[in-house]
C-alpha cells in the first residue's frame, strides 16, 4: 500500500484518528501572565484584501486588533485598527512607487538640512537689539517732551 503524506490537509489525516491532547488547567495563573497574553494580542498586525473603502468598513474584527487592508481595485492601504469594544476607526493611506534613487535623494536632503537654520546668530540678535533701542529712544523722545510740556501747561 502506498505512504500518503496528509500533512497539508488542513484537518489532519482524516484516515486515521487524532488522539484528543487534553491539557490541564494551570491555577498558578497570575494576572501578569493574563495582562502579557492581551498586550500579545493588540500587536498582532495582519494584512487581507478588500474591495474598495466600502469593504474595508464592512471588514469584520476581533477587539484589540490591527489590519492592513489592501484595496484589490486602487493603489489605496487601509489601517483599521479596533478598541477594547470592538469599534473600528480606519485610516486611509495613498500607495505610489518610488525609485531607490528617490530614497537615496531624500536621505541626503535630510543630511544637508542644517540644524540650526531656525536660528539667529547671537551678532545679528545684538545688532537687531541695538537697532530697536535706537528707534524706541527716537519715539519715546517727541513723546517725553510733549508730556513734560502738557504738565507745565496744567500747573
Amino acid at each position: 500500500m502506498a505512504n500518503f503524506n496528509y500533512g497539508t490537509y488542513p484537518y489532519g489525516n482524516i484516515y486515521q484518528p487524532q488522539q484528543p491532547s487534553y491539557q490541564q488547567p494551570n491555577f498558578n495563573n497570575n494576572l501578569g501572565n493574563i495582562m502579557n497574553n492581551q498586550v500579545q494580542q493588540t500587536q498582532m498586525t495582519q494584512c487581507y484584501w478588500v474591495n474598495g473603502a466600502e469593504g474595508a468598513k464592512a471588514f469584520q474584527m476581533i477587539p484589540n486588533q490591527t489590519a492592513m487592508l489592501m484595496d484589490s481595485e486602487n493603489p489605496i492601504m487601509y489601517m483599521k485598527q479596533t478598541n477594547s469594544m470592538g469599534q473600528g476607526t480606519i485610516k486611509y493611506y495613498k500607495l505610489t512607487e518610488i525609485t531607490e534613487q528617490d530614497i537615496k535623494n531624500q536621505n541626503s536632503q535630510q543630511q544637508n538640512t542644517q540644524p540650526n537654520a531656525d536660528y539667529v546668530l547671537k551678532a545679528d540678535f545684538d545688532v537687531l537689539s541695538k537697532r530697536i533701542d535706537e528707534l524706541s529712544r527716537k519715539i519715546e523722545k517727541p513723546f517725553k517732551s510733549q508730556t513734560n510740556s502738557e504738565k507745565g501747561g496744567k500747573e
